[in-house]
């Protein structure tokens, strides 16, 4: 086979499985494992894949953050789901830093049941909508407001979060696979780590869309993540490395 269709059927196969062990590629392909090993080597020089641990992943052809209204509109009952089992870790009088994405918009609804209740974030959506709550004193950081995106963003906002201190931050995210935590965005990415170092737990919601995929930029490893929650069971190796992590996952 040539080269070009040799590359062209790997990606094929990427394009349907994502994540996909070299040992299985090779067998799809039927091409020997030095014929493979360069095949990957070129493909992940043309940002197309990313090898790790005997393992290739597809990256995203779209690296781009979509606006707000249109991530609003993607994933809704699944985001709804998520909102609703992360309920469960909001208590009275917390102090909470909510990131700007679109997944953690809907738990202000809960939010606004509690009672003397602080929130820290870069969102102006969600801060719009606790900010109708007396319940609720919302603190929204300083910096440069992203173009349709609704998030406040920049080293104005890292620094502004590093002034507090939060029992617990709710976050999402782009893409996870077995090495951490990934963003579309780098600055979104460089808001939320600060988010995370300043917080006593710290909880992932993603959609189950998002697993076992990756994208360029690092939010972080799974050290600085306690709880995971999802709208429904992800791939068993996701739930091995999670549980040797010690990481609770909930769905």
């Amino acid at each position: 086979m040539e080269f070009n269709d040799r590359l062209n059927t790997i990606l094929k196969i990427l394009d349907k499985k994502k994540h996909i062990s070299i040992k299985e590629l090779q067998k799809l392909t039927y091409e020997s494992e030095s014929t493979l090993r360069r095949d990957l080597i070129k493909l992940e020089e043309d940002n197309k894949v990313v090898r790790s641990s005997g393992y290739v992943d597809l990256i995203k052809k779209n690296v781009t953050e979509f606006g707000y209204d249109i991530r609003k509109g993607k994933q809704c009952s699944q985001k709804k789901y998520i909102s609703e089992l992360a309920a469960d870790f909001i208590g009275d009088s917390q102090a909470l830093f909510v990131d700007s994405s679109t997944t953690t918009s809907y738990l202000d609804t809960y939010i606004k049941k509690k009672k003397r209740m602080v929130v820290v974030t870069n969102g102006i959506n969600i801060a719009a909508s606790l900010n109708k709550s007396s319940n609720v004193r919302t603190f929204i950081s300083g910096g440069f407001l992203k173009h349709s995106s609704g998030s406040i963003v920049g080293t104005t906002s890292e620094a502004f979060f590093k002034e507090f201190k939060a029992d617990v931050a709710f976050i999402s995210c782009e893409a996870i696979d077995g090495n951490g935590v990934y963003m579309a965005s780098d600055n979104q990415s460089s808001v939320k780590k600060q988010m995370l170092k300043n917080a006593e737990l710290n909880i992932l919601m993603a959609d189950s869309s998002k697993f076992m995929t990756k994208n360029f930029y690092v939010l972080s490893d799974f050290s600085s993540i306690d709880v995971i929650i999802t709208d429904k069971r992800p791939p068993q190796e996701m739930i091995d490395i999670l549980d040797n992590l010690r990481i609770e996952l909930v769905y």
